[in-house]
């Protein structure tokens, strides 16, 4: 997932998950590219402007209007959204090659490796059929 889910609406999560849950085979990686929280257009400012607005989400950053959605991680948020996989690494990186090449001013992600657990959430057995 290369920023899709800093995309998707907090509303929509659940059926993110359910989706990622449904294709992805138990003991599967999920690797996760998200706009982190400390990213450069995250400021100061921005930050005490959304945290003291009443919002549903108040403690998360995210902007919105009538044609698109962003969202900004922090890794606390990406653990509990994932709660039910391992977290193998987790941490921030800066695409720097697009910003050196002048395409980008300065990104910072939140980039996850992520493993889901070897039983099915129900304790069952997987719906995908064994090749």
């Amino acid at each position: 997932d290369y920023s899709v889910l800093d995309h998707v609406k907090f509303t929509d999560w659940p059926k993110y998950l359910s989706s990622v849950n449904r294709v992805l085979r138990p003991g599967g990686f999920l690797i996760l590219s998200e706009f982190s929280s400390q990213d450069s257009r995250i400021n100061d400012e921005t930050k005490y402007k959304y945290e003291h607005e009443d919002r549903p989400y108040p403690e998360s950053l995210y902007f919105e209007n009538d044609q698109h959605y962003d969202h900004y991680f922090q890794e606390s948020e990406i653990k509990k959204l994932f709660s039910g996989f391992e977290i193998l690494e987790i941490g921030e990186i800066s695409k720097l090659s697009l910003v050196e090449a002048g395409l980008l001013p300065p990104r910072l992600f939140l980039n996850a490796l992520l493993k889901k657990g070897e039983t099915p959430p129900d304790g069952g057995e997987s719906r995908r059929p064994k090749p």
